[in-house]
């Protein structure tokens, strides 16, 4: 199999970012209005919820001016014995199973064996959509070599 490279970039997440933010606003709102003190609990559990929804916000942002303003071409790098994503090296021992999710310009995640999530640096979808179906049966056939299941179904991040 000879080397294959292929231009990928990142999901957009605005969408996300802009329902965090609502949802922050949201219980800051109900945390505003309740303006019984005899519910101790309830206010420390909006508490917990404002900070966790903070951070959420924080790292939405930073991925943001991180991640999606760089200027260099983002590639994925099909070899013999391992996938180069973005720099980063997975080889087909490290893979558990790599998802796509939808039919036309696909979402693509790799996840890794004992591991829950797939991260954010692993998920890309392909840049050129009259190459997407060539490169991902390049894709498909690098798995099936590997003996790596592709499944279809919804991408499971952390974030």
């Amino acid at each position: 199999m000879e080397q294959k490279q292929y231009v990928i970039t990142k999901k957009d997440r605005k969408s996300q970012l802009a329902a965090t933010i609502l949802l922050f606003f949201m219980l800051l709102g109900i945390s505003i209005l309740q303006r019984k003190s005899d519910h101790v609990l309830l206010y420390a559990l909006l508490f917990v919820l404002i900070l966790v929804y903070i951070v959420l916000i924080g790292y939405e942002l930073y991925y943001y001016f991180t991640y999606t303003r760089t200027r260099r071409e983002q590639l994925l790098i099909i070899k013999e014995d391992k996938l180069i994503l973005q720099g980063e090296v997975v080889f087909p021992s490290q893979i558990d199973v790599i998802v796509s999710e939808g039919y036309i310009n696909s979402s693509i995640g790799i996840k890794l064996k004992k591991r829950k999530w797939i991260p954010q640096r692993l998920q890309f979808i392909f840049a050129n959509a009259n190459k997407e179906q060539e490169a991902f049966d390049q894709l498909q056939e690098w798995a099936d070599t590997y003996q790596i299941e592709i499944r279809e179904g919804k991408i499971r991040s952390i974030i």
